[in-house]
């Protein structure tokens, strides 16, 4: 009786160890298949039901995908070059180290997607929501963020070099280390986002609203924050040689 139950067990554990390895290597398509099957074989697929899909590394290279349901889709390393996205719910989608250079992602609700490592370079995301999203270290050169609400958005170590930020909402962002050297962040809304060790020489902060931004150790060379709010902002070791800052507001200190 003692060796039929470690038998028992034995086999049990072994049947889990194979269902795991099945479930990370076979495809858990979305709740509906055929569209999943149309998606792969015609590389068009509007309006589609693909919540949940596993996409994970699939060549979806120039598909049309608009308006179509990613919610909580796995799409890491997937080929999404050039794909129509405009319109489509990936809110909470897997989208870590994914190709989209040039997507469409145009209105694209992307809230709390992870695109950690993405290509996104070219791609446009013009009034797309990208509330609480994940671009750690994320591609986005040439990116047109127009209209877009990157608000909490994680752009930590993201080179945003000469990005054209202004009007944006990107209160409470992680910029941490983020490369913004001459980016237009005029009139943006950045109340609450963390900038430590940011670059920021050369940047166009007019108008922008910084209260209570952590700016320690944030680089401010030669910037432009002519009417900004800095109520309460953190200039704790910023540096503030040359920079314009706002009307009765004078540096302690000039340049080393």
């Amino acid at each position: 009786m003692k060796y039929r139950t470690i038998a028992i067990v034995a086999i049990a554990f072994l049947l889990t160890i194979s269902l795991t390895i099945l479930t990370k290597t076979t495809p858990i398509f979305a709740l509906n298949p055929q569209e999943t099957e149309q998606l792969l074989t015609t590389k068009e697929c509007l309006a589609c039901d693909l919540e949940k899909a596993n996409l994970y590394q699939t060549d979806l290279s120039r598909a049309n995908l608009q308006d179509a349901d990613l919610r909580n889709a796995i799409l890491a390393k997937a080929n999404l070059y050039m794909a129509n996205l405009s319109l489509a719910d990936l809110s909470g989608a897997r989208l870590r180290g994914a190709e989209l250079y040039g997507a469409n992602l145009t209105e694209a609700n992307l809230t709390a997607a992870d695109l950690s490592s993405a290509n996104l370079i070219e791609a446009n995301l013009t009034d797309a929501t990208l509330t609480g999203a994940n671009l750690h270290r994320a591609s986005v050169g040439n990116v047109t963020f127009k209209g877009a609400n990157l608000r909490g958005v994680n752009l930590r170590e993201v080179n945003l070099n000469n990005a054209d930020l202004q009007d944006l909402d990107l209160s409470e962002a992680n910029l941490i280390r983020a490369d913004l050297l001459n980016a237009d962040l005029g009139s943006a809304n950045l109340s609450n986002a963390t900038l430590r060790d940011a670059n920021l020489s050369g940047a166009n902060l007019r108008d922008a609203i910084l209260l209570e931004a952590d700016l320690t150790n944030a680089n401010l060379y030669q910037a432009n924050l002519s009417g900004a709010n800095l109520l309460e902002a953190n200039l704790t070791g910023a540096n503030l040689c040359e920079t314009v800052m706002p009307d009765g507001l004078e540096l302690e200190e000039g340049c080393p």
